[in-house]
């Protein structure tokens, strides 16, 4: 499964992705289906601060984007020292969470869609 993963992740260009969500600065959640797999990815650059200790509510994907079961997967601090990481809800909810407050971080993950 990783190396598939890889393989998808790999032919993927941002204009083939559909923009989630965009703060003023970066996108914060690309979505892509190809093959019957979501790819997500986003970014942060210090816009979009992740709270201490607490999950926080990044967006919700559309239903064509929706996991089949709740999905967990690890999240850069783009070379802090906090420990992020965040799931993704069969209802379409993405959840950060951080042991420090962040506004650097950026995750791409991929799954099987309903």
């Amino acid at each position: 499964m990783y190396i598939l993963t890889l393989n998808l992740n790999s032919s993927l260009t941002d204009e083939e992705f559909q923009v989630i969500y965009q703060g003023e600065n970066d996108v914060y959640c690309y979505a892509k289906i190809k093959n019957g797999y979501a790819t997500i990815k986003g970014t942060s650059y210090n816009g979009l601060k992740i709270p201490s200790g607490s999950y926080y509510d990044l967006t919700t994907l559309p239903e064509k984007y929706r996991p089949t079961g709740d999905s967990h997967f690890f999240v850069n601090s783009l070379g802090g020292s906090e420990k992020i990481f965040g799931i993704v809800h069969s209802t379409g909810v993405i959840q950060l969470y951080a042991d420090g407050e962040t506004g650097y971080w950026a995750y791409c993950f991929t799954y099987p869609v309903k």
